[in-house]
């Protein structure tokens, strides 16, 4: 909307209405266990998922460059990059350097119909990018139950609300970007207040019922507006 009213687009003649969500395919009462059991994770191991195509601008690097710190301070952690893209190999190099290779998998293209699975092992959801819109696959996350971590950038901050859906870190920042993954792992209760606080604020503010309601009302403000003139 405010790119739209920098080129002198009236703000009263402007709308927004975001992505939307499948709140009933990702849902809270799905199980991951087979994800675990693909992947060799034990069962007492939590997962760090980033569902984020491998390109520069969404800062998969930064996060796994947070991952020592997260194992230093939260133990028994797994992190599930899932994605491709062009930076996959400089990638999976960086994880070498960092003798990560036991912690960290990529996981590659993950089928449409497997992805709510995905969400359902994890314990926390990661978005560090540089750029972002509104992230379809943070709103999955959330709606599957998830508090989710991301950067202060672009449409991330609609989504999350800071300290009760999830975290906002600045970009580019490795340290609290582990800072606030740490947080979330070693405080269960902290992870299931957000936990619950993301899947509500799916229910209320991204499902596609609301999503269409909010598209229905805006027609129809239209079609009224337009039969006064």
């Amino acid at each position: 909307v405010n790119a739209f009213i920098k080129l002198g687009i009236d703000r009263a003649k402007t709308s927004f209405i975001p992505n939307g969500v499948d709140t009933e395919r990702f849902n809270p009462m799905l199980k991951g266990c087979e994800i675990k059991q693909k992947h060799g994770i034990k069962p007492e191991e939590k997962i760090v998922l980033c569902p984020r195509r491998l390109i520069p601008e969404h800062g998969v690097l930064y996060l796994i460059r947070a991952i020592p710190h997260i194992i230093k301070e939260s133990g028994a952690v797994k992190c599930l990059i899932m994605g491709a893209g062009p930076e996959r190999e400089s990638l999976k190099r960086e994880v070498v350097r960092l003798a990560l290779e036991n912690r960290v998998t990529f996981v590659g293209k993950v089928p449409n119909s497997e992805m709510p699975r995905y969400y359902a092992a994890s314990d926390v959801a990661v978005l560090p990018s540089l750029k972002e819109c509104m992230s379809i696959a943070g709103l999955e996350a959330m709606a599957t139950g998830k508090p989710l971590v991301g950067t202060n950038i672009g449409g991330t901050p609609q989504i999350i609300t800071d300290g009760e859906t999830g975290l906002l870190v600045p970009p580019e920042n490795s340290e609290e970007l582990a800072r606030a993954v740490i947080s979330l792992l070693n405080d269960n209760g902290k992870r299931s207040s957000m936990s619950s606080n993301a899947r509500k604020k799916t229910e209320e503010e991204f499902s596609w019922y609301i999503i269409a309601r909010k598209t229905q009302m805006l027609y129809q403000k239209a079609v009224k507006n337009g039969r006064a003139r």
